[in-house]
């Protein structure tokens, strides 16, 4: 309905203007994997997943500064945080989007001016990610409010939190027994899992390395093996889930 009703305006605006004209969507990946099934025709439309990379966010961040006459991420660091020790903070910490790196350089620069410090050191760099971890919960949270289940996302929380315990992955058959245990019927099983991989608070590994769920061709298929194979697997928390986990649950 909401791309029928995209087109009609188009078509309303555009029409008398252009013989030929494409309507370009931008959705995030797992709004759009919500609603694939829901197309028809699909294939009149050609969909390209558009990622953004670490050093195109923080070429973003460089530009927004020197509109601010500061030249460059480097001209606000402290000694005890140089760009090789910023980045791997930021690589592990925070999301590949634009508005968390807004959100973490935002906090960073006003932490400073409000310490009326020159500089941005590691005190600094921890606070603004102490306000960064609270950010993401009230967003995840929000996410949460789209479920049909109706998963409270506190509870929840604070239930994984009792079965992780001070590690970093649960093994997926013990995280669906805690679905089970919060009465999740058994059809809601499987979409919240994909839910909460979309949104990237937890993450699967294949050979080391975690699979990036949003750049999947076909993520259901991924899932629907991951369903029949998950004995011996494990879910793993995003670094700053963790963070958010030990620190206020």
């Amino acid at each position: 309905m909401i791309l029928f009703n995209l087109h009609e305006v188009c078509a309303n605006l555009f029409g008398h203007h252009f013989d030929n004209y494409s309507i370009n969507l931008f959705l995030r990946t797992d709004l759009y994997n919500g609603i694939r099934e829901q197309i028809t025709e699909k294939d009149k439309i050609t969909k390209v997943v558009i990622g953004w990379k670490p050093n195109y966010l923080m070429q973003m961040i460089n530009s927004r500064l020197k509109q601010n006459e500061i030249e460059h991420v480097a001209d606000l660091l402290n000694d005890d945080l140089n760009m090789s020790i910023l980045n791997k903070k930021i690589d592990k910490f925070v999301y590949d989007r634009p508005r968390d790196y807004v959100f973490i350089f935002n906090s960073l620069i006003q932490i400073a001016q409000a310490q009326k410090k020159d500089r941005i050191n590691n005190k600094i760099f921890n606070e603004a990610l102490n306000y960064y971890a609270l950010y993401v919960g009230e967003s995840i949270e929000a996410e949460f409010l789209s479920l049909h289940s109706n998963i409270n996302y506190g509870e929840f929380v604070t239930n994984l939190k009792n079965v992780i315990g001070d590690k970093s992955k649960v093994q997926i058959k013990k995280f669906i027994l805690l679905l089970t245990s919060m009465e999740v019927d058994d059809c809601d099983i499987k979409p919240f899992i994909s839910f909460l991989l979309q949104i990237k608070m937890i993450f699967v590994c294949e050979e080391s390395r975690p699979v990036e769920w949003n750049r999947l061709s076909n993520p259901e298929v991924k899932l629907n093996h991951i369903m029949k194979t998950y004995q011996n697997r494990y879910f793993y928390l995003h670094p700053i889930i963790e963070k958010l986990m030990e620190d206020y649950f």
